[in-house]
């Protein structure tokens, strides 16, 4: 009786961690919400104004990765290129043309985790 509800239990959570980790669209990202994107390491803009991103292939966008920890920032940038898994906040920004007839809006993700998925 409780094996099952040990077995039960455990494929459950592991749903969830699964469900959790999938890649999400732009809309349905939120400001300040905390979440776990897979994705590729990359480097976009162009000199001197570079930014390390996260590259989520399904849905074709970049999200750029800021860090405020030194252990982190050295992870992102010693993976250039691979598939990484990142946990962070959300932030995102409206910009709009000095003119206020254009406008867009700027997502960024301050990581607070990042783990390696190894290649096949």
């Amino acid at each position: 009786m409780y094996k099952k509800t040990i077995i039960t239990l455990s494929l459950l959570l592991l749903l969830c961690i699964l469900a959790n980790c999938s890649p999400k669209k732009l809309t349905e990202l939120k400001h300040n919400q905390i979440t776990t994107l897979p994705g590729k390491i990359t480097l976009t803009g162009n000199i001197p104004f570079t930014n390390y991103a996260l590259t989520v292939d399904t849905h074709h966008y970049n999200i750029l990765l800021k860090t405020t920890d030194k252990k982190i920032n050295t992870i992102i940038k010693q993976n250039l290129e691979k598939n990484v898994i990142v946990t962070g906040k959300i932030n995102i920004y409206d910009i709009k043309s000095a003119d206020l007839k254009y406008s867009f809006k700027n997502y960024e993700i301050i990581v607070t985790d990042i783990k390696l998925i190894p290649n096949k």
